[in-house]
């Protein structure tokens, strides 16, 4: 899928409702829009509009489903991002939505035996547990700070969507990785492939192999190049790898890029494609609302939603995030006392 043209921004600010005016542009239909919301109640932040297809996204939650634990205003959080699409998708019952994670969904600290560390293993078990309870995610973007919990959590991550064009299996006793995933959105298919940096962690992986991500991305681009209808790239620490790659691929529509972004920055294009930042371990939602028109995008709206205190975490979350933080808790107090 193309834009008709290089998406001129129109940044608004914080504000509690989302009625953006569509700005005119000479020679083209094509707005590119962005907004931060701040404030309100979860009602006021939703957006209610004719949007094609949205791409709900994050990224970088380092094996945490709780929020941030900042002492005067705690973000983030898998509960709440779940109240946040829940809402936000059941108040536009007819528009097509996917929702994906750049990278960095686990930790990988290790402990003093050269292993992950205790409290560690049991958060990344309890953050699978979480991210395959939502039952919503279309991708997880396999960064290689992911792959030491994938190999020590093997059957709670199986289950999971994986996607990486440059992360392979070595083995079945590990969880698979798909170089593309493919998902029905509406009357639109939406094509999904991730690349990671192959970086070095805490904790080798040898159960998987991380190959150069561009020529990766280019051989899995290149084999679904037509099939789907918009082409979806993730990115975990990948900037110029995923530059270059929007440059040579026309076909890549939207650009996910995670690199511990602690501001929220508007969105750009690269080559054909919409650019756009995740927030560091998502204390902000992104959430990309798209329209399209004759097979091209014509507009975009990038919003970030803070989720802040003012956001109600959806119930069955918070249960089990409270269980959760019991079991991490105990297991902290026996490997550092009370």
């Amino acid at each position: 899928m193309h834009r008709t043209a290089l998406l001129p921004l129109l940044i608004l600010p914080a504000c509690r409702h989302t009625a953006p005016a569509a700005r005119p542009v000479a020679g083209s239909t094509a707005t590119l829009a962005a907004e931060r919301l701040v404030e309100g109640t979860l009602r006021d932040r939703i957006a209610v509009d004719d949007a094609d297809l949205v791409v709900f996204y994050g990224s970088e939650q380092r094996g945490s489903m709780e929020t941030c634990g900042c002492p005067r205003e705690p973000r983030g959080g898998l509960a709440r991002l779940q109240a946040y699409v829940e809402a936000s998708t059941a108040a536009n019952p007819g528009t097509p939505w996917v929702l994906v994670n750049a990278g960095w969904f686990l930790d990988d600290v290790i402990g003093l035996d050269g292993q992950l560390r205790a409290d560690v293993r049991v958060a990344d078990r309890w953050m699978l547990r979480g991210l395959a309870a939502q039952g919503s995610w279309s991708a997880l973007n396999v960064g290689f700070t992911d792959l030491p919990g994938l190999v020590d959590q093997a059957a709670e991550a199986s289950a999971l969507p994986l996607v990486s064009a440059n992360v392979r299996a070595r083995g079945a006793d590990v969880p698979a990785v798909r170089p593309w995933i493919d998902v029905h959105a509406g009357d639109l298919g939406v094509g999904i492939t991730g690349i990671t940096a192959a970086g070095v962690g805490f904790l080798p992986a040898p159960r998987y192999m991380v190959e150069p991500p561009e020529s990766a991305a280019d051989a899995v681009l290149d084999e679904r190049a037509g099939q789907a209808d918009v082409v979806v790239l993730l990115a975990f620490q990948a900037i110029e790898e995923a530059r270059r790659l929007a440059e040579r691929h026309p076909e890549i529509d939207v650009v996910v890029d995670a690199f511990h972004h602690s501001e929220v920055l508007p969105p750009f294009t690269v080559g054909q494609a919409i650019w756009v930042k995740t927030t560091h371990e998502t204390l902000a939602l992104g959430e990309l609302r798209l329209w399209i028109e004759g097979g091209r995008i014509v507009r975009a709206l990038d919003r970030k939603i803070d989720l802040d205190p003012d956001i109600p975490g959806q119930g069955a979350m918070v249960d089990l995030i409270v269980r959760a933080h019991e079991e991490i808790a105990r297991t902290e107090e026996e490997l550092w006392g009370p």
